[in-house]
């Protein structure tokens, strides 16, 4: 039986049954190419480097607490100053971000407020936008679990009921026949009186709706 194939090595050319076989010289012990090796292991020490950035910029966009109107609490990494109440922002503070928008204080009862107000004005363009009682409903309940302060969910609560009313009342005008009509004041009617806003505060829209009826009526 044959032995094994040898290659004769003269400098830095392989000789194999008659085949000429560019190599370079090889040691006994050398193993496995190390260029080769070397080149695999930056390959994967590139990656896991990526990897890692990645997911260290994600943790440090999306670590923070989620607030109203999609702001979040992520630490400052420079200086800057707050578009709330003026005052500078240093590094290694935590501020309110949000992608879009100017960097503010996490703890600035300015930024805070001006926060809050703006959710709210966005709110309320929402219930304008919906269409029909229930998606109103649905944009509302949402909203106040977010507005917690007894003042501003007043205002929600308040400015959602007269745009419900005035929605109502734009509807009526499109319908033709009087007992449609009336069906849709008097429901309306009935969740006014209804809702968690004190009668005293609603007593122009419910005129608006009491009077709408009268003139179903008379007419």
């Amino acid at each position: 039986m044959a032995g094994p194939r040898v290659k004769h090595h003269d400098a830095g050319v392989g000789h194999d049954a008659g085949v000429t076989v560019a190599s370079a010289p090889v040691s006994p012990a050398s193993g496995p190419d190390t260029t080769e090796t070397v080149a695999m292991a930056a390959c994967c020490g590139s990656f896991v480097l990526v990897v890692v950035a990645m997911v260290v910029g994600v943790r440090y966009l999306r670590g923070g607490n989620s607030g109203a109107g999609g702001w979040q609490v992520i630490v400052s990494r420079w200086r800057s100053s707050c578009p709330a109440c003026h005052q500078a922002i240093e590094p290694g503070v935590n501020i309110l971000w949000k992608r879009g928008e100017r960097a503010r204080h996490a703890d600035c009862s300015a930024a805070k407020a001006t926060l809050e107000d703006q959710f709210l004005a966005e709110t309320l363009d929402k219930l304008r936008d919906a269409r029909g009682p229930a998606s109103r409903a649905n944009v509302l309940q949402a909203a106040l679990l977010k507005v917690t302060e007894p003042p501003r969910r007043h205002r929600l609560l308040l400015e959602a009921a007269r745009i419900g009313v005035q929605a109502t009342l734009d509807k009526v005008d499109t319908l033709k026949g009087a007992r449609a009509k009336r069906r849709h004041l008097e429901e309306a009617l009935a969740q006014l009186r209804a809702d968690q806003v004190p009668d005293e505060f609603q007593q122009e829209e419910e005129a608006w709706l009491s009077d709408a009826i009268k003139q179903l009526d008379e007419g």
